[in-house]
């Protein structure tokens, strides 16, 4: 899983800007715990359109702006950012491509050439089944 924000609009002020501060380790460590105050980190500026990816076992936070008033220049205050996870999903075989693909002709072709058991039980990691991705597409109705 990939985490990630995009900046949309931030204020023109550097000074009311959210900083995102990414640290060196994951949520977990071997020893249970978790102590941010001492791991590296790096601190990443807001530029309008960037996008910043990074892996979701990282600890993340959002550092608040040193000042909150409004910019005496009349500048814009906004801070619009979306903040997402993506999850890769493999489509190892050839059931689970035509089950993405919302092909229901290719499926009634598969499945009247397989071994049916085979078919319904097949997993990719993660434990999930063609069903769970024609599910998960808008497929399945």
């Amino acid at each position: 899983v990939v985490s990630g924000v995009y900046y949309a609009e931030i204020p023109s002020s550097p000074a009311q800007r959210a900083i995102l501060r990414l640290f060196n380790g994951s949520s977990s460590s071997d020893s249970g715990s978790s102590e941010i105050s001492t791991m590296n980190f790096v601190d990443v500026s807001p530029e309008v359109g960037k996008v910043v990816l990074f892996p979701s076992t990282n600890l993340h936070e959002v550092v608040p702006p040193q000042i909150s008033v409004k910019d005496k220049e009349g500048g814009s205050t906004k801070r619009i950012s979306l903040s997402f996870n993506i999850m890769m999903r493999p489509l190892t075989s050839a059931l689970d491509k035509i089950v993405a693909a919302g092909d229901v002709s290719a499926l009634h072709d598969h499945i009247a050439e397989s071994d049916i058991p085979e078919v319904m039980d097949t997993t990719v990691p993660g434990g999930l089944t063609p069903l769970h991705h024609a599910a998960e597409l808008g497929h399945v109705g």
